[in-house]
C-alpha cells in the first residue's frame, strides 16, 4: 500500500486554470476534459480517477469589480459594460444543479 501511494504521489500533478468561466457550460466543458484522464488501477479492473477538479468562487460585487477595474494600467482597462454584461450573465456554481 506504502508503494501504490508513493507511486500515486509522484505523479501528482496539478493544473490550475484561472478564468472567469461565467457560464456553467464552461465549467462542465472543463470538467468532461478532466474525465479523459480516467486511470485503471494495477490491483484491480476497477477504473479510478486519477484527476479531480474543485472551483473556488468568489462572489465580488459588480460595483468591486468596476472599481479595480479602474486601477488597471490604461492598455488592460475592460469597458463597464463588459464587466456589467458579464455580472448579468453569471451563473454562480451550483451543487444542486452540477455535483460533478
Amino acid at each position: 500500500l506504502e508503494e501504490e501511494e508513493a507511486s500515486i504521489s509522484s505523479s501528482l500533478k496539478i493544473i490550475i486554470i484561472d478564468d472567469n468561466m461565467h457560464l456553467r457550460s464552461m465549467r462542465k466543458s472543463i470538467y468532461k476534459q478532466c474525465q479523459d484522464y480516467i486511470i485503471v488501477s494495477s490491483s484491480s479492473s476497477k477504473k479510478e480517477k486519477s484527476v479531480y477538479l474543485g472551483i473556488i468562487y468568489i462572489n465580488t460585487p459588480l460595483s468591486i469589480c468596476i472599481q479595480q477595474n479602474q486601477t488597471r494600467p490604461k492598455n488592460r482597462l475592460i469597458p463597464t459594460p463588459i464587466i456589467e454584461n458579464m455580472s448579468f450573465k453569471l451563473e454562480p456554481p451550483d451543487p444542486s444543479k452540477a455535483s460533478w
